[in-house]
Formats: structure tokens, sequence, C-alpha cells
């Protein structure tokens, strides 16, 4: 059964991918990550929105976040297939050398590129993110969920 899918207009148009474990915030949800993938011959996860011609690779400035980048989902504690808030931009996109084309002499196997692989808790809503760079590099960043509080 399908659970989720891309949304038209969104940087996850063209579909996505499973992420790492879900991880419980401190109001009980739990955080989701997920990658997605657009078009071989695109290089942005913002392919579509700015209705440039995606074929001439860089000719847009909108498209500036790469081909495979790192979304977010935050489900229901009671039932986590209900998605109670989702990214509506990349939280990490190929902006880094290591990320992009590399470095003389040890160039990414694929430009523009990263995927989630893995994450870790490590204090309260404060998380490390592994992830694939360039398919070659494997790195990793902290990011923290801001919990919106009850009252």
């Amino acid at each position: 059964t399908v659970w989720q899918t891309g949304r038209p207009g969104k940087f996850d148009h063209n579909g996505l991918a499973a992420g790492p474990q879900a991880e419980r915030l401190s109001d009980g949800n739990y955080l989701y990550l997920y990658s997605i993938d657009n078009r071989a011959d695109c290089q942005s996860a913002s392919c579509g929105k700015c209705g440039e011609d995606c074929d001439d690779k860089g000719s847009c400035s909108y498209c500036r976040d790469g081909r495979c980048a790192l979304g977010w989902m935050i489900l229901d504690q009671d039932n986590p297939l209900h998605v109670v808030a989702r990214a509506e931009e990349p939280v990490i996109y190929p902006e880094r050398q290591y990320e992009t084309f590399g470095t003389e002499g040890h160039p990414t196997q694929t430009p523009w590129v990263v995927f989630t692989d893995g994450l870790q808790k490590v204090g309260e809503d404060e998380f490390i993110v592994y992830y694939g760079a360039g398919d070659t590099n494997v790195a990793a960043a902290k990011i923290r969920v801001i919990v919106p509080s009850s009252t």
C-alpha cells in the first residue's frame, strides 16, 4: 500500500524514498526524514516550481538546491500513518563541494545529490542526520526541531 507520494508544485513533486526510522519528539509525535529524487537531467529539488525549462542545466537561478534532497514529516503519536506537518522546502540539499561536484582528484560520482541514511537522537529534539553526498561521500549534519508549545 502506498503511504505517501510526491506533491504537485512542491520540491518533492517527483516522488520520495523511505528514509531512516522515525524518532520520537518531546511532544510525543515522531520526526520522519525522507529522500527525494528528481529527473536525472534536472539539478534541482525545486524543479517545475519556477516554470523554466529544466533541460538547460544551470539556466535557472531558482534551481539551486540539487537533484536529490531531504524532506521531513511530523507523524502523529497515536497514528503514525497520519502526517501532522510536512516540509515545504528541503531540510538538507546539495550545496557544499563534496555534495555538488567534489574536489580535484576526488569528483563526486553523481553531482548535486544528497540522500538520508540515518537519524540519531542526541538531545531533546536534536538529531544527527547521516546522509550520502554525491554518491561518493558520507556526511553528517545536526538538526533541531522546534516543537510548538501545547499552551
